[in-house]
């Protein structure tokens, strides 16, 4: 598959030789078999045509590309004029402490099982239930997360096959996140927008601030100058944060290894990735990877035990 193809619906993701009979808590289903379960969340994904609520007087009709986000209680768009999926998942294919009740108390969520929550947060705040426009770089890359989504799923090439699915999901819940952050009403710098959403596009490739800057139609000083009147930092500083935030995430949420992970956030040299993962989480990555383990084991236990 291209990562142009408009994903199709698919079976679901069940175990054939690596761990046979195992079924990922995560579907992939056309708009009208799609389902409402208390217990899950769903992403609806019209790439053309147009999707439709009926809720109150007149119907609000947007046309693809188009997304909406939906907690359980808010029924799916339709569709008119073209395909549309709907991605249904468990909270706990991000983390398995998640789930729909342990969202809806926010304030009892500590460390890091409250920043993959993070990632989910818009599911219940003000963009829930709402139709939202793709950009055309942010369309790309939800069909590629989908598409990667799909084939990971189906191929199942290696032990790993649930653990590379499921990090699929994690880079699109994070692009959809940096989208929403681009296109809040307080960002008013149109090189920074530009910027973010290169960024965005291209975080699991290597590239240098000028050719960012370039690219931006803009030079290195008055892009740093942009990024530091907005969020107080350089554009070097917020492409590693961005970067070891999602390598801190697919290392504590998926059990891949640490030479594909940093890989996938635009890293070549492993002793440059783990540098720059102490300098920004203040550890090795393997250490990390431990200590998380160590703590998720830790909670289960005392869950047991309540």
């Amino acid at each position: 598959m291209c990562e142009m193809t408009i994903p199709e619906p698919v079976p679901p993701f069940i175990g054939r030789i690596y761990h046979a009979g195992y079924e990922l808590p995560l579907w992939l289903r056309a708009a009208g078999d799609s389902f409402a379960s208390a217990e899950h969340l769903r992403l609806f994904y019209c790439a053309s045509g147009a999707a439709i609520i009926r809720q109150g007087r007149e119907p609000e009709r947007v046309e693809g590309p188009v997304l909406s986000l939906l907690p359980p209680s808010v029924e799916a768009p339709e569709a008119a004029g073209g395909g549309a999926l709907v991605l249904h998942f468990d909270p706990s294919v991000i983390n398995s402490a998640l789930s729909i009740a342990a969202l809806g108390r926010p304030q009892d969520l500590t460390g890091t099982i409250s920043q993959d929550a993070y990632l989910l947060r818009a599911f219940f705040g003000a963009e829930a239930g709402r139709l939202l426009q793709l950009d055309a770089r942010t369309d790309v890359l939800v069909r590629s997360a989908l598409t990667s989504m799909v084939r990971e799923g189906v191929l199942q090439r290696d032990e790993n096959w649930p653990c590379r699915t499921r990090s699929h999901l994690i880079e699109l819940l994070f692009v959809l996140r940096l989208a929403m952050e681009r296109i809040a009403p307080t960002r008013t710098d149109g090189l920074f927008d530009r910027a973010v959403a290169l960024i965005q596009e291209k975080l699991g490739e290597k590239f240098a601030v000028s050719e960012l800057a370039r690219w931006c139609g803009s030079n290195r000083s008055s892009l740093n100058a942009a990024f530091r009147a907005q969020i107080g930092q350089s554009v070097h500083a917020y492409i590693m944060q961005q970067r070891m935030e999602l390598a801190a995430t697919l290392l504590r949420d998926t059990g891949l290894p640490v030479s594909e992970i940093l890989h996938r956030v635009g890293y070549e040299n492993p002793s440059h990735f783990s540098r720059q993962f102490r300098a920004v989480l203040g550890t090795s990555p393997g250490a990390y990877r431990r200590d998380e383990v160590q703590a998720t084991r830790r909670r289960k236990a005392q869950a047991e035990l309540a």
